[in-house]
């Protein structure tokens, strides 16, 4: 027997003792937990304790199949009294589900189980795991998720746009259950729907804004207006408006009402019903800038999804209110990131092979609009050579470029009578670039 504080509500404990060298050691502390260990050469053993059920016992009770002697807590500070959240009930509740799974859940399972709830309950006894995790590992694991966060909506002005646009998406939901229309956001050059672009509506004589909003994932806004002169300001990183780009027609595909930038006179007042057009800047970022984006980008969606798990570990190991409050905020901030992400699994791939058909990982892959031969996106290809854009009605052709290759262009991929978005990709093979013929020899 070993004596706990009466104070004790929980008790975590790890033991030592005497036993027959050599031997399997099974122990049972209650009559709902048991441990098993391998006795040692020299007939020591040790056993990691953990039961949730020894509720107000002062002592806890070891009877093994083999003889036992000299038991004892090692250090004698393991044995705790009102450990937090000592009976791991989430770990509780895996193990009895372990149980269930047939052929390795008692065999692998249910140990694995068994040995993360000892670790967790020795790590909640550990003064020094404890200090570590609140003053360094929660606040580390916090600061890495909301830097690559807000690296990757944009910085402070991001967050902004997607809080205004949770403002007024019960507009757009109440306008589209009323079967009414409103306003569209699009790409010139793709026909797409532009996302999160903001949308400012301007009062022509005082210069004074009436109204923002952000457009959703279909580039809608809406906005209601009083009586008076207007005209609406787009802004979107990687876009212009107006453009002189940009033709000035009556409809283009799909969007009519087409606003370029002039005064928009409201002499009633009402909803402003105007689809805009903004042009896409053109993508000049060398291979070397493309490369090292695409891997930064990677880099940011790793830290990003690994926080909450890391998050999630604190809290278990530490579980207080500020490990708490930080998995919640990491977790909500992987909800911001891929709102403003453009991670998507494509329906179907190109890729990018060597002449012996092998992928060819890390490939600069551009998409280029053929009117105004203007780049409008710019890829790396993944390790099996993948790749994929996202296009509307229109026609492309596409460049692939990968040092140690000669570059390659596509045939011209039209979409033009496609109502749909689609994918635009293809499979090609990229050669080795012809070897330089030898200079003449002069006599």
């Amino acid at each position: 027997s070993i004596a706990a504080p009466a104070s004790a509500t929980q008790i975590s404990v790890v033991i030592s003792g005497q036993s027959t060298p050599g031997s399997s050691l099974d122990a049972r502390i209650s009559d709902s937990t048991s441990v098993s260990t391998r006795v040692g050469a020299d007939g020591s053993f040790s056993l990691a304790v953990h039961d949730g059920g020894f509720l107000g016992r002062t002592q806890l009770d070891v009877s093994a199949t083999s003889p036992v002697s000299g038991v004892q807590p090692v250090p004698p500070s393991i044995i705790q009294g009102n450990l937090p959240l000592a009976s791991t009930p989430i770990i509780n509740a895996v193990e009895s589900a372990a149980v269930l799974v047939p052929l390795i859940g008692r065999t692998y399972l249910v140990p694995a189980t068994r040995a993360v709830r000892y670790a967790v309950v020795y790590a909640r006894a550990n003064p020094v795991i404890q200090v570590a995790n609140q003053a360094v590992a929660t606040p580390a694991t916090f600061v890495v998720v909301a830097v690559a966060t807000t690296s990757g909506v944009g910085g402070l002005v991001g967050f902004q746009q997607f809080g205004l646009l949770l403002l007024t998406q019960g507009a757009l939901l109440f306008r589209r259950r009323k079967g009414l229309s409103f306003s569209v956001v699009y790409n010139w050059s793709t026909k797409l729907p532009v996302d999160l672009a903001l949308v400012r509506l301007i009062d022509v004589g005082t210069g004074r804004v009436i109204a923002n909003r952000v457009t959703d994932r279909q580039g809608r806004f809406l906005m209601i207006a009083p009586p008076g002169n207007y005209r609406l300001e787009v802004r979107k990183d990687g876009y212009s408006f107006p453009s002189p780009a940009i033709t000035h027609l009556e409809s283009d595909v799909q969007y009519g009402d087409l606003y370029f930038g002039d005064t928009l006179p409201l002499p009633e007042g009402g909803p402003v019903i105007r689809n805009v057009p903004i042009d896409q800047v053109s993508d000049q970022r060398p291979d070397a800038r493309v490369a090292r984006d695409a891997v930064l980008s990677r880099l940011r969606s790793a830290l990003v999804f690994i926080g909450p798990a890391a998050a999630a570990v604190s809290y278990i190991l530490t579980p207080m209110v500020a490990q708490f409050a930080v998995l919640v905020l990491s977790l909500g901030l992987v909800v911001v990131f891929l709102r403003f992400s453009r991670l998507h699994r494509p329906k179907s791939w190109g890729v990018v092979r060597d002449d012996q058909g092998r992928p060819v990982a890390n490939a600069v892959v551009r998409i280029v609009e053929t009117g105004y031969d203007k780049v409008l996106e710019s890829q790396m290809t993944d390790a099996r050579g993948r790749y994929a854009f996202l296009v509307g009605q229109n026609s492309y052709y596409l460049r692939f470029d990968k040092a140690g290759y000669a570059p390659l262009k596509s045939d011209v991929l039209d979409f033009r009578n496609n109502p749909k978005a689609s994918v635009a990709a293809v499979d090609v093979r990229l050669k080795a670039p012809p070897a330089a013929s030898a200079p003449p020899v002069t006599p």
